[in-house]
């Protein structure tokens, strides 16, 4: 009989993907979501998925057979990039709903997935969980350098895969959107010092890996480059950065789809963590 899945803050399911194409067989996988279009895109791919809606409303105790709870849960009180208010920002509060889930269902497996934080908030969590965070790289799995850290009761194996050979020129559709040299120069007068980073880095990038992806879309997105030209990634690209499956999150705005991935999991750092599941 296969596994039960509570999935928190499910996004677009990316832990969903990573467990099917593990070959984890899935009785029920239950989804707390409030993102209406990232809910349209997990039901298209998943369309047997349970979605329970708004965290906060889960009477966790109704859901105690369930084998494994994940969750990566909002990460803007805690990020570097944020203003860190930690556990007094709203939205990183909804951590502790992670915490009561896992003390109410007690499951054989648990996983959680946060930003780069303080040392401080990284200890707190360390004692809530009663497991240390692991600091993992997707650019050991991918084209993308996203720096997370995991809190699992899974052995996580830290000998990592070599994936230097995978690089944004790996991933790269044959597109011809290139930007006008004008764009270029508008965009390197404006007062975004991450996208300003991007295209004077790109081709640093295109031969190593790619900045994290973030949910803002064209304000901080990367950029493909080629021969002093510039564009942004392609929708199939942002997907393969994740390492999505091609066409993931098709049916709906550029933009739209740029947050559901940048708010995503790399799904192949998940199927390292998570292939210990038996």
């Amino acid at each position: 009989m296969g596994i039960k899945v509570l999935s928190l803050f499910d996004g677009i399911s990316c832990g969903q993907v990573a467990l099917t194409q593990l070959g984890v067989d899935i009785d029920t996988y239950y989804a707390s979501e409030i993102c209406k279009d990232a809910i349209v895109v997990t039901q298209k791919n998943f369309p047997n998925t349970i979605q329970l809606g708004d965290v906060n409303h889960i009477d966790f105790t109704q859901y105690k057979d369930i084998n494994l709870i994940m969750a990566g849960s909002p990460c803007q009180g805690f990020s570097f990039q944020g203003k860190q208010l930690a556990f007094d920002d709203d939205r990183s509060k909804l951590f502790f709903k992670f915490v009561e889930a896992v003390r109410t269902i007690k499951p054989k497996y648990f996983l959680l997935e946060n930003v780069k934080m303080k040392k401080e908030y990284i200890n707190i969590i360390d004692n809530l969980l009663g497991v240390k965070g692991v600091y993992i790289s997707s650019k050991h799995f991918s084209a993308q350098d996203r720096k997370r850290y995991y809190w699992t009761n899974l052995p996580i194996d830290t000998n990592f895969p070599n994936a230097d050979l995978i690089t944004p020129k790996t991933i790269m559709e044959d597109c011809n959107d290139w930007l006008p040299q004008a764009t270029i120069d508008k965009l390197l007068g404006q007062v975004w010092e991450t996208t300003k980073r991007n295209i004077r880095n790109a081709d640093n990038y295109m031969n190593s890996k790619m900045p994290t992806l973030l949910k803002s879309g064209k304000a901080s997105a990367p950029f493909f480059y080629k021969k002093e030209k510039w564009r942004w990634p392609t929708p199939t690209e942002l997907e393969r950065l994740q390492t999505l499956p091609d066409g993931y999150t098709e049916g709906q705005s550029y933009n739209k789809r740029y947050s559901h991935i940048g708010n995503g999991w790399n799904v192949e750092t998940i199927k390292w963590i998570l292939k210990e599941i038996k």
